[in-house]
């Protein structure tokens, strides 16, 4: 049974890793079971509100990302020079149509984290929203080639 999940965030993220790492192949929210390599995992671990007005609220999202190379040496400089960007970026575009942006506030990385079950760079993105439902993920259609007993 394959079940489709989205996450706007998650494919905001993907997209634009996709422009950085045209080598990469990247997921969103879990690894299948025959995973490309190189490639670059987005998941989301945790969200937040917090109150701003009676109408809005500060949304946070704790991102975990596995980067996943050849080699040791591969992967950390991919994750390093991944880092970097984030950084550099500061926010990046959900919808290029509504101009909406997802702001990077707390960034950091281990290079002794296991690529497959932990994940390697810690990111918690923020967000103003006023209807929190809509950034968060939500579950396209599931398909199924089986019966339910």
């Amino acid at each position: 049974m394959a079940t489709e999940l989205n996450d706007p965030w998650l494919t905001a993220l993907a997209d634009w890793t996709k422009t950085l790492y045209q080598d990469s192949t990247v997921y969103q929210t879990e690894l299948p079971p025959d995973y490309a390599t190189p490639s670059i995992l987005w998941r989301v671990t945790e969200v937040q509100l917090e109150p701003v007005t009676k109408r809005t609220f500060l949304m946070k999202k704790h991102v975990v990302t596995h980067v996943i190379n050849e080699t040791l040496s591969e992967q950390n400089t991919r994750i390093v020079n991944l880092l970097q960007q984030l950084k550099v970026a500061k926010k990046i575009q959900i919808d290029a149509n509504t101009n909406k942006y997802m702001t990077i506030q707390d960034l950091s990385a281990s290079l002794e984290q296991n690529p497959i079950t932990n994940g390697q760079i810690n990111i918690t993105m923020t967000r103003i929203v006023s209807d929190p439902t809509e950034e968060v993920q939500t579950m396209d259609h599931i398909s199924s080639t089986g019966s339910l007993s």
